[in-house]
């Protein structure tokens, strides 16, 4: 796993279905991915705002569910970030882009 802050990338909708099916609509495509996971892990979505990392997270949930919810919340956070569903809180930092561009680019996005 790359992402350290993992946070809900904007642009994608989430959608719970019953207690264990979860929908992921990407806006600008209308992509829809369907996981099927335990309630545990759809609540954990709540926490992926980008304000704390991986371990920690892990962390919280070997605390509320045991250990091997640990290792399955780890899991689904690869399985999101391979799916582009959880990126870095700070991803706009990482494009390479001049300070100029970057400073327009994170007023527009704050907009």
């Amino acid at each position: 796993m790359m992402v350290v802050r993992p946070f809900l990338r904007d642009g994608v909708d989430v959608y719970v279905r019953g207690d264990d099916e979860v929908y992921f609509v990407f806006l600008a495509t209308r992509k829809r991915i369907t996981a099927k996971v335990k309630p545990l892990l759809i609540q954990s979505l709540a926490w992926l705002d980008g304000s704390e990392n991986v371990d920690s997270l892990a962390e919280r949930m070997a605390r509320l569910h045991g250990a091997d919810a640990r290792d399955q919340f780890v899991a689904f956070l690869a399985y999101l970030e391979h799916k582009g569903i959880v990126i870095e809180s700070d991803w706009l930092t990482f494009t390479g882009l001049d300070e100029q561009t970057l400073a327009l680019q994170q007023r527009q996005l704050s907009s």
